[in-house]
Formats: structure tokens, sequence, C-alpha cells
């Protein structure tokens, strides 16, 4: 089955989104407590790695109690603290003399912050939904990425297209569970209006630079894959608003 196969409708979507926020809540409740007073490099269980670019330090998913086979998540910056404009990474290695691949995912800050504290305040929490979607995606298979070099090959990858729905799709369920009178009306309308209306707020939500760069086919899958979430969406809502029946 092909990777943009495996999503098929809305809920299916949403339960993924729904777990790789779970992950990452689960990390920043275990991790923020201990932050608080605590360097980052005196926190227990912490691993170092890296390469010639950046240096990475991170946690085995089951420290903080997550059951996600070969997982772990931390954080990453830059080698001397070049700029850079990477926000979060999955890296794929080997160690420890373990045969099975580990997945690293990181949110990548803007300096060394190993003498740090409250770290979880600087992360970007759409970062970590994309990269956890990509640890789901792999862990799924093998998928060979060294032959997207060109921008446009790169964001048409079935790897980045579901990674970056699935960001936009965290922050679209985020505006529709805020509190926000202003922020409701903006999503009534995205969701009562035609589809059009709402296919422009969720793009809104994404990269603009990832929809420019799309191919027509996959324009196409991304934009009916929308229009099941908007579907979804607009039916879950109406059922909501129906009254219970006594």
């Amino acid at each position: 089955m092909k990777l943009y196969d495996l999503f098929e409708d809305a809920p299916a979507d949403i339960t993924a989104n729904n777990k790789a926020n779970e992950i990452a809540h689960k990390f920043a409740d275990w991790f923020m407590p201990l932050n608080e007073v605590t360097p980052l490099a005196d926190i227990p269980g912490i691993r170092y790695g890296g390469n010639s670019q950046m240096k990475l330090a991170f946690f085995d998913a089951k420290t903080f109690g997550v059951d996600a086979p070969n997982l772990h998540i931390g954080f990453a910056w830059t080698r001397e603290g070049a700029p850079t404009d990477l926000r979060g990474s999955m890296y794929r290695v080997r160690f420890d003399g373990n045969p099975e691949t580990q997945y690293i995912v990181v949110n990548v800050l803007s300096k060394d912050s190993m003498n740090d504290v409250d770290l979880m305040y600087s992360v970007r929490w759409n970062t970590f939904i994309h990269e956890l979607t990509h640890y789901f995606d792999f862990s799924r298979g093998t998928f060979d990425k060294s032959k997207y070099k060109l921008a446009g090959d790169y964001y048409n990858d079935p790897t980045e297209l579901n990674a970056h729905f699935q960001q936009g799709l965290y922050e679209i369920m985020r505006e529709i569970s805020s509190k926000s009178e202003r922020t409701q009306k903006t999503v009534s309308h995205a969701l009562n209006g035609d589809f059009y209306d709402f296919l422009g707020w969720a793009k809104s939500h994404m990269p603009k630079s990832f929809h420019l760069e799309l191919n027509d086919t996959n324009k196409k899958k991304f934009d009916r894959r929308l229009y099941k979430l908007w579907q979804y969406l607009r039916a879950n809502q109406k059922q909501t608003e129906e009254p219970i029946e006594q």
C-alpha cells in the first residue's frame, strides 16, 4: 500500500494527529517540571548525538511513559550557533549495538541549550506533530528520501505531504477547540461556508511554499483529503448541535 493511501478518511487523519499530540504532551508533562529548575544537561536519562552540523540531546520515549518502539524525543541546535531555518527533524540512527533503527524526533532551538531551563517555552508544538508523523510513517517501512533534492521534489515526497498535512491539521483542530469568540467566528465561517472557504482557511495553516511546489497530482490528492476533512467536521458539528433525545 502506498503511503498516501494509508489515510483514506478524516477520522483516521484525526486519530493519527491525536496520537502524535498525545506523545508530545506526555513528553512535555514529564520534561517541564524537571526543567523548571534543572538544566537540560542534568536531567536523568539524557543522551547525546549529532552530526557535523547539529548537536542533539534526547530521551528514550520509555523514560516518560510512552510505549512507542525505538522512539526518542528531544532538542537540537547547530554547532557553533550557526543560523538555520530548520525547525525540527527526525533522525534515523543505530546505536548501542542495537540492529533496529532508532528514531530521534527533535525541535531545533536557536542556540546551545545544555545549561538552560524552561526549554518547552521555546518549542513549536506543530513541529513535534510534523516530526512524529515522520516517525509513524518511517517505522511502517523504508522510504528513500535521498532522491528528493529540489524544493518541489521535497514537498512532493509522500512522507512530507503527510507530515505537512498533519502539522496543519494540528493547528486547525487547535482553532476549532479554541474558546475565543473571534476564533470561533472564523471557524464557523470556514466550516459553514462552501468548500473553498474552508480550503483557503485550512491552507493558511501550512507553509505557502508547500502549496506552490506541489505538482498537479498531489495538489488534487491534498485538496481531496481536505475535502474529506471538511465533510467530516461539518457532519460532526451538525451532530453535536442536534438535541439529544431523552
